[in-house]
């Protein structure tokens, strides 16, 4: 080797020596180690207030919560009322898994909210915000581990999410005769006419009370119907009628299936829409945790949580339409509405 190169050989390590021996030096006094308490700190309120004001609700004694609930007067509870129907013994936990008994009183298809009575003395009810924040406001919501945040921003405005309808999972012809009915060409894996036993070359004819003679009437009977609903399809398959019950999937459901980063990132809930309005946020929340309260950073609450729309979205109803379903009184108006219909 060159005495040169010797030379710089012997620097280096002698360099990565020292740097190796050296003392590490503290890049900041602990004492001002502050971002994280600091963080944590700013949101104490909205803590303390989601602690007080919530609930999980829980199939029989099972551990694992099915949904959460918001405290909205003494004695009184809202849930989305999709995620517990149907359940026969309900249950409800605090913060301290203290079990408290509850009823469901109502449920209001529109909102997809169910009115609780719950025996719940120590809980205090949700103070409501005077107004929906601006977007891009934080957003503060409680995991089914109650206390333990999940943080976000408002993304959207308020809006109204309109009806998807519901869905086979086929692809489908039209029958060499026209007005014939509806051919399925494939059955898509995993899909609502799979797991129902319709089979590629049935010959869609009727659904529920329903002719199909094409294509577009059989996409408008599904526009129609609400993922999770059971119909009769009557059928042709190798010249015999049948009826077939299938219960129908929702679109993004069917979507989710095929969609390897929604598939990574958790379930959704079953009903995303439609809603008369909705608080749209990025906070991701899984499926249980619908039923909650959505509060500002003071724990002033802005809506009740309603829905995981994807992975990067969760709907909310706003505070009006919660007061509206509770006190059973017509929703409000969309901005706007009221002043062009005085014209």
């Amino acid at each position: 080797m060159h005495h040169s190169a010797r030379h710089s050989v012997s620097v280096v390590l002698a360099g990565l020596a020292l740097a190796v021996s050296a003392p590490a030096q503290e890049y900041l006094e602990p004492e001002f180690r502050l971002n994280g308490m600091e963080t944590v700190k700013a949101f104490d309120a909205a803590r303390t207030v989601l602690r007080g004001c919530t609930l999980t609700l829980h199939e029989k004694d099972q551990r694992d919560p099915v949904a959460m609930a918001t405290l909205v007067a003494p004695g009184v509870a809202v849930a989305k009322a999709s995620d517990i129907e149907g359940l026969t013994a309900l249950s409800a936990r605090d913060d301290r898994r203290k079990p408290h008994a509850v009823t469901v009183e109502r449920t209001d298809k529109e909102t997809d909210l169910a009115v609780l009575k719950v025996d719940w003395p120590e809980g205090k009810p949700v103070e409501w915000a005077a107004a929906t924040p601006p977007m891009g406001s934080w957003a503060v919501a409680n995991t089914p581990r109650i206390g333990m945040l999940r943080v976000g921003l408002v993304s959207a405005t308020p809006r109204p999410i309109d009806p998807r309808g519901a869905t086979l999972g086929v692809i489908i012809v039209e029958a060499k005769s026209k007005g014939a009915g509806v051919l399925l060409a494939e059955i898509v894996p995993g899909g609502a006419a799979g797991k129902a036993g319709l089979r590629k070359g049935d010959l869609i004819v009727q659904g529920n009370d329903t002719k199909i003679a094409n294509r577009e009437q059989l996409g408008e009977f599904l526009k129609k119907q609400d993922p999770g609903a059971k119909v009769a399809f009557t059928i042709r398959r190798k010249g015999k009628t049948e009826k077939i019950d299938v219960t129908l999937d929702s679109p993004s459901d069917f979507l989710d299936k095929m969609n390897r980063n929604q598939q990574m990132s958790g379930r959704t809930s079953r009903r995303k829409d439609p809603f008369p309005m909705v608080v749209q946020t990025d906070i991701p929340l899984p499926p249980e945790a619908m039923g909650g309260p959505l509060v500002d950073l003071e724990g002033r609450a802005i809506g009740v949580l309603i829905a995981r729309a994807d992975r990067v979205t969760t709907f909310a109803i706003p505070a009006d339409h919660v007061r509206a379903t509770v006190a059973g009184t017509p929703p409000p108006e969309p901005p706007g509405e009221a002043e062009q219909g005085e014209r």
